[in-house]
Parts: structure tokens; C-alpha cells; sequence
């Protein structure tokens, strides 16, 4: 018998006809996008939970033990690192609240920790995880405490704090050489290479390396001994060997294309880029950039496109084009602000601080260079904010305000912790302040430290700029045989530099031209693309995949409209298409809601699909979009209700793109021919399910848990740790 108090008509797949069980007010829709973490207090099992997810919901559904999250605790915090989005994470510390229990309180933590991260929220991240070494020393988690101990060492690496990263990564990497964990060893000793290549402790770093790389050969480890390579030629092109570096680089990117890794493809394109910058190749580099930006769009990574944006922005700045370094700039600083990326909103405002430093337009350097101090005290990243204070005090010397400079200065931290870049700032804008102080002496000893920096680091356009700061301080000093080396050291250079940024130029303004239009044909591609496949789909078309996917839980969506044939042939044919566009667009804004994958429309026929959670979640799902679309009014022209016929089946199906010409996503398998013929015996005005559909959205656990589960990490696994030698 059916129940009409209900939406909903159950029938077995017999034909059998059950109950309506199901109410409306039973689903909850998911949230459509990952909020910001703001933080989370641990409570007892008596605290409710505001976060709406997959394993506890207010029907009463499975609820996962806690041995069960603890085995999944590492795969859902790897990926929340990888993707940036702490969505998954939340929902497991909302789990991890029903339990009152210190493993609990460790994972959550820990979790919490990682949000915070993930947030660029440091400082407090910090706190979290001294929070969690605690409770996991307390435990006596040692896996769990040095995993701990290496996320604090890389926040500390981080936020530029490399005597607090130094010493937790040498106990660290001596007490995974005495446990003969070769894991553990060349994650820390690559981690070693980057603070020592950071202090500019050049002959440490490259040992450590050396030490990572030939532990990583060992273990096969591809992907890793890329990365050790990449950092290695980082180190040399510090030395000031450009040769060696782009060997390393090279070498590192052959790895990474073997291995599928495009991200740090690109990443180390991009420091292809800038050596060929730093030598005044400008034409190569900009084609670095270029590559290294559609490399990014490809996999969708928008913080790798700014980064590459800001590289652009800054060959423009070098060649003196100020609209075209500008244009850049404002591009990544919006993709920064739009991902909520703080530290590249931060970075790139000092760049545009500086750009209008070099500019002149002294006023609007102020404005984005108060901004930059500002973000990054806030972060409370040391070295990202001291650069920017360097920045202000050069600022200041334009200005003309001496004092306030010499204060800026005071405050700033130029040990050899924070690498060249610092350094040479420091000793220039010393030698400045020294200079108009009348202390021409010690001026000319500070210029000559910076010089030595430029030299080294092989920074021509600073070289140039640094002789002539001596020649004109020379001068004043009436030492005649240094102001002759000095000048003809700076015209020298400035001529090299000046007569290939010449050739230079003309060579831009072609590439630029090329790409361009290049990038306008791959736009228009893209915007088709985007206009006739799912974005996720779309999205994995633009990175050159096959698109082919196997659901074991798709949850298969059939509609129509009662009466369409007759009433239709009433209406004038622009009416029709309007009444039909209307309705399938707000068919397709709920889809986007409930995370619903629209396929197509066939006549007045409307097919989506959910496959990508488990059975429970996209059952829940789906109920609730087709709860949401019968629940809407909606009526004919001639002001009789317009109805609908609705059939949902849950089962296994393939999906993918076919097509050449004109590509289409769809989907098929015997779940879509049963949710097809539930549609064509529905009653109007509602929802026809199968059986297993019902069951999908009963409290069973085996429909609650997903389809794959994940596995408790080995020992081995568990000795590579989530931070292992992140650049």
C-alpha cells in the first residue's frame, strides 16, 4: 500500500510497492563549500556538533568507532596538506568530540593543528601542536610525537624562524639515523638542507642533501629525490654556479614529469625562470613563467598561477614597464586574496610597493607597502615581514626621512638566518643612512659587504647599482683611483645590461604578443569546455585526462514533466524554450547546491547523478534535492500546476566524456536504466525509489560507510611524515 503522507514511493525491484517512510524534513543538505576554521575547544560526548558530515547526522545513522578514525587519521590529514582544504579534516574532529577520551583529545588537536596550518595561521598553529606533543608524550605515541615535532619544525621554517626549525630537525634526524629509519632520516636531512641553504651555511646544506638524496636512491623514492635535487640547485645557484643549478633543475624536472608530479613541475620551472632572470635572459625566462602558468591551469592549482604571475610581474619590473609589471602584480594579488593565501597576498604587496618605489610614485609605495608590514606581522612570519620592513626603509631613504630609516633598521634582524636577499638590503640601506650621516668610512664598508652579496649571488642589476653608490661615495671622499674602478665596473655593466634589454625587449613584445593570443585561444577552449561539462569534469579534460570513472554507489536522478506533449503544443515554440530554460536552470543551481553532477536534458527530461561519497552520503543527497524540487510551486501559463514525475535508484554505474567535436559527460549501467523506469511509473508530484535506495538512507552501516575505506599505515608509511622536506 502506498503511503501518501510522504513524498516518497518505495518499490522493491520486483515490482512490490512499500511504505513511504521517508519525510521531508529527514535530509539535511551538505555544505556547499569548506568554511574557514576559527578554531575549535574540545568538548565531552555531550557537545553537538554544528559541522553537517557524512557519519553522524541527525537521522541516527553509523557512527564510526574510534579505532576506526585513528586508522583513517593519517590519510585525511595527508590530503587536507595536499589540497589546502580543511573541509575533511573538520568533519573528523567533529567526530573525534563524542569521545572522552585522551586519543581523542590527541587526534583533535593534532587536526586542529594541521586547520590552523592549513589557515596560515601559525603562531596559533604553534600552540596546537604543543597542545598535542603533550597529550601524545602522555600517550606515549612516539610515531605521533616525532610526526608532531616535524610540523612544528617546518611552521618554524616557515614563518622564517630558522634556529627554533634548527633545533628540532637535528635531534630529529639523529634520532631517525639511531632507529635506522631511512624514512624518517631523509625527510629530516632534506628539511636540514633547506634551513641551512636558508641561513646561507652553503656547505651544510649541500651535505645534508647529498645525505637525503642518496638515502631516497636507496628507497626508490623519485618524487623526494627530485625534490632534493631541486633544493640542491637552489644551493648553487646561492654559490653563485648557474651552470650546476639549472643541471639540477633539469635533472629534478625530468623526475617530476616521470613521476606525474606537476606541481612541483612547476615549481621547479619556475626556478628555472629565475635563473635565467637573475642573468638578464629575460626572453627565456618570461617563456619559463608562461609554461610554468599553464602547467598550473591545467591541474586548477591557482596559487601556482599566482606565483607564476608574480614572476612576470617582476621581468616586466626589471625591464622598467611599469603598466605591464603592475598588470601582473594586481592579477596574482586577486587570485591570492581569492584563495586565501595571506602569505602570497602579503609578498605580492611588497612587490607593488616596490614597483612604485623604483616608479617614483612614492605615495601609492607607502600605501602597499604598509599593507605588506601589516599582513605579515599578523602572520607573524619573521623573515616574509623583516623583508618587508627592508623595503619600507628604502622606502624612507627616497623619502628622504634618514631617521626613520635608521629606526626600521635597528629593528631589523640581518643575521645570516635569513639569507642573501636580507643581507644585501640591510648593508645598502646602511650604507645610505652612513653616507648622509657624513660617516663616509663606515658607508663605504657597508657597500662594499653588499657588494660582495650581489657578486655572489651573481645579482648584475644590484652589482651595477652598488659601483655606482661607491663611485658617487668616492667622489666624496677624493679618492680618485677608486672612483675610476668603480665607474667603469658600473659602466661596464650597465651597458651589457642596457644593450641586451634592448635586444631584449623587441624579443618581449613579440613573445608577449605570441602568448597572448596563445593564452585567448586556450581561454576560449576552456570557456567551451566549462560551458558544456561539469567544472570538475572540465577541469580534468583541461589537464589531459581520460575522463573514465566507476561509481559503486551512484545515486541516479530521472525527471520529467506531467504532461508535457500537450501542453506544450499550446504554447508558441519561444515560450517553450523560455519555460524550459527557467526550470532546468533552477534544476542546475540545485544540483551546485547539494553537490549533484547534472548529465543532460533529453526533451523535457532532466538526468543527475551523485557517485562521489559514500552510499549513505549520496543518497542523502539526492533526497534532499529532489525533496527541495518537488517542494517548489510551480505552474503553466495558463496557471494550471505544473507537476513532475520522479524516479531515484542507487547501484553501480561508468561514467566519462565521449565525443570529439562536441564532448558530452554521461553515464550509464543498469542503476540508470532502473532509475529510468522508476521516473516512468512515478505518480506526479513524486518520488519513486528503490528499495536499495531506501536502504541507502536507513541506519545499516554498510550503506553509511563509504566505499573505499582507508588502511591503517604500516610502520614504514608511518615513518614519512606529512612535512617530509616541503619547499
Amino acid at each position: 500500500m502506498i503511503a501518501h503522507n510522504s513524498l516518497f514511493t518505495v518499490e522493491k525491484l520486483d515490482g512490490q510497492l512499500l511504505g513511504g517512510v521517508f519525510t521531508a524534513t529527514t535530509y539535511h543538505a551538505k555544505p556547499s563549500s569548506s568554511p574557514r576554521y576559527t578554531g575549535a575547544v574540545y568538548q565531552k560526548a555531550d557537545h553537538k556538533s554544528s559541522i553537517n558530515h557524512d557519519v553522524k547526522t541527525t537521522g541516527g545513522c553509523f557512527m564510526r568507532t574510534l579505532e576506526e578514525i585513528e586508522a583513517s587519521f593519517r590519510d585525511v590529514l595527508r590530503s587536507a596538506l595536499q589540497s589546502g582544504n580543511s573541509q575533511a579534516l573538520l568533519a573528523l574532529m567533529a567526530e573525534l568530540r563524542a569521545f572522552d577520551a585522551d586519543e581523542a583529545r590527541a587526534l583533535h588537536t593534532h587536526a586542529e593543528m594541521t586547520c590552523l596550518r592549513i589557515e596560515q595561521n601559525y603562531p596559533a598553529a604553534k600552540e596546537a601542536g604543543k597542545g598535542a606533543l603533550a597529550l601524545y608524550l602522555t600517550l606515549g605515541k612516539h610515531e605521533a610525537v616525532h610526526n608532531i615535532r616535524m610540523s612544528l619544525a617546518w611552521i618554524h621554517l616557515k614563518q622564517g624562524e630558522m634556529y627554533e626549525a634548527l633545533a628540532l630537525y637535528e635531534p630529529l634526524y639523529d634520532d631517525c639515523v639511531k632507529r635506522n629509519d631511512p624514512n624518517g632520516s631523509a625527510a629530516a636531512a632534506c628539511n636540514l638542507g633547506m634551513v641551512y641553504k636558508s641561513m646561507g651555511d652553503y656547505s651544510k646544506a649541500l651535505a645534508y642533501l647529498e645525505i637525503a638524496r642518496e638515502l631516497l636512491v636507496e628507497l626508490g623514492d623519485l618524487g623526494r629525490q627530485a625534490l632534493a635535487i631541486g633544493l640542491t640547485g637552489q644551493v648553487k645557484r646561492a654559490l653563485g654556479d648557474p651552470e650546476g643549478a639549472m643541471e639540477c633543475y633539469e635533472r629534478a624536472r625530468t623526475l617530476y614529469r616521470e613521476t606525474g608530479d606537476v606541481g612541483r613541475e612547476v615549481d621547479v620551472t619556475l626556478h628555472i625562470g629565475v635563473l635565467f632572470m637573475t642573468r638578464g635572459e629575460y626572453v627565456p625566462a618570461l617563456d619559463c613563467f608562461e609554461h610554468a602558468y599553464d602547467l598550473s591551469v591545467q591541474i586548477g592549482d591557482r596559487n601556482r598561477q599566482a606565483d607564476a604571475f608574480v614572476r612576470i610581474g617582476y621581468v616586466y619590473q626589471l625591464l622598467r614597464d611599469v603598466a605591464h609589471a603592475l598588470e601582473y602584480y594586481e592579477r596574482a594579488l586577486e587570485m591570492f586574496v581569492a584563495i586565501g593565501d595571506r602569505l602570497g597576498e602579503s609578498e605580492v604587496l611588497r612587490g607593488i610597493g616596490e614597483l612604485f618605489t623604483d616608479s617614483g610614485d612614492l605615495v601609492r609605495a607607502e600605501e602597499y607597502l604598509s599593507r605588506s608590514i601589516s599582513l605579515s606581522k599578523e602572520l607573524g612570519i619573521v623573515r616574509t615581514h623583516d623583508v618587508a620592513q627592508a623595503s619600507y626603509c628604502r622606502l624612507k631613504i627616497r623619502q628622504g626621512d634618514y631617521e626613520a630609516a635608521e629606526n626600521i633598521l635597528k629593528q631589523l634582524d640581518h643575521d645570516q638566518s635569513h639569507g642573501h636577499e636580507l643581507q644585501l638590503m640591510h648593508y645598502r640601506h646602511r650604507g645610505a643612512i652612513e653616507e648622509h650621516k657624513g660617516e663616509l668610512q663606515q658607508a663605504q664598508e657597508s657597500l662594499t659587504k653588499a657588494l660582495s652579496i650581489a657578486e655572489g649571488a651573481s645579482l648584475r642589476s644590484d652589482v651595477a647599482s652598488i659601483h655606482k653608490s661607491l663611485r658617487d661615495l668616492a667622489l666624496k671622499q677624493n679618492d680618485f683611483q677608486r672612483y675610476v674602478e668603480h665607474n667603469t665596473a658600473y659602466t661596464q655593466i650597465t651597458e651589457e645590461i642596457n644593450e641586451k634589454e634592448a635586444t631584449q625587449k623587441i624579443g618581449m613584445m613579440e613573445a608577449e604578443r605570441k602568448i597572448r593570443a596563445e593564452r585567448q585561444e586556450r581561454e576560449k577552449e576552456r570557456a567551451v569546455l566549462y560551458s558544456t561539462l561539469p567544472k570538475h569534469v572540465a577541469d580534468r579534460v583541461i589537464r589531459g585526462e581520460n575522463v573514465t570513472d566507476h561509481f559503486d554507489h551512484a545515486v541516479v536522478f530521472f525527471c520529467d514533466i506531467v504532461g508535457f506533449t500537450s501542453h506544450s503544443s499550446e504554447m508558441d515554440a519561444p515560450d517553450v524554450v523560455r519555460l524550459l530554460e527557467t526550470l532546468f536552470r533552477s534544476f542546475d543551481e540545485l544540483c551546485a547546491k547539494h553537490g549533484i553532477t547534472k548529465v543532460k536534458t533529453i526533451g523535457d527530461a532532466y538526468l543527475c547523478f551523485k557517485g562521489d561519497e559514500g552510499g549513505f552520503a549520496n543518497a542523502q543527497a539526492v533526497a534532499a534535492f529532489a525533496t527541495e524540487l518537488q517542494s517548489m510551486p510551480r505552474h503553466w501559463p495558463n496557471g494550471d500546476p505544473l507537476q513532475l514525475r520522479v524516479g531515484v535508484h542507487i547501484g553501480t554505474a561508468t561514467a566519462g566524456v565521449i565525443g570529439t567535436e562536441r564532448l558530452q559527460y554521461d553515464v550509464w549501467g543498469d542503476t540508470v536504466n532502473v532509475a529510468s523506469r522508476m521516473e516512468s511509473s512515478s505518480e506526479p508530484g513524486r518520488i519513486h525509489v528503490s528499495e536499495a535506495f531506501a536502504d541507502a538512507l536507513s541506519d545499516t552501516p554498510a550503506n553509511a560507510r563509504p566505499s573505499t575505506r582507508a588502511q591503517a599505515p604500516s610502520q614504514e608509511e608511518q615513518g614519512t611524515t606529512d612535512d617530509s622536506a616541503q619547499a
